[in-house]
């Protein structure tokens, strides 16, 4: 009966050793994986940033004007043009780093219609609120679609007649 009881508690101690080897080697994968994640999370964040700092446009002196003053309108159309172009272009480049990033294998040569929808929320999904209620998205997506195309034809339509409608500084200043 010692014997029995000696191998008994043989075998727990070596079943012990085992567990407790284990137990190490989980908590060294989950270290590796929560490294991992802090990377991914540390580089999400900065292509969230890139693309936050897109949508920051900085004030220039026409900002500066008084609401009602008349005061160069077309040279103040012509530089809205220009910083929406320049955003849309700053937008391109955060959604092709996030892309790149979220889908490393795949095709980066994307329009930007391309890469808004490879994160717009699939609406067959269901997605609930905090109270478990149904939130339907499908009219915020396609408005938002919507809105985001005709931004992009505006920016096409622009670039191909851009060169020909702007006039040069020498011809505004000429007299009739």
């Amino acid at each position: 009966m010692a014997a029995a009881a000696c191998q008994n508690a043989d075998s727990l101690k070596k079943e012990l050793d085992r567990l407790k080897k284990k137990l190490k080697e989980e908590e060294k994968e989950r270290v590796e994986a929560e490294a991992q994640r802090k990377e991914k999370e540390g580089l999400l964040l900065q292509s969230i940033l890139a693309l936050l700092e897109a949508a920051n446009i900085p004030a220039g002196p026409r900002g500066k004007l008084p609401d009602n003053s008349s005061a160069d309108a077309l040279s103040m159309a012509i530089e809205s043009d220009d910083l929406i172009r320049a955003l849309l272009q700053k937008n391109k480049g955060a959604m092709s780093r996030l892309h790149a990033m979220i889908f490393p294998k795949a095709n980066h040569e994307k329009s930007l219609e391309q890469l808004t929808d490879a994160f717009v929320v699939d609406t067959e999904v269901t997605i609930e609120d905090q109270d478990g209620q149904a939130i339907d998205l499908s009219l915020i997506k396609a408005s938002a679609h919507k809105c985001a195309l005709q931004l992009l034809e505006l920016v096409s339509a622009n670039k191909s007649t851009a060169g020909k409608a702007r006039p040069s500084l020498s011809t505004q200043t000429q007299a009739p």
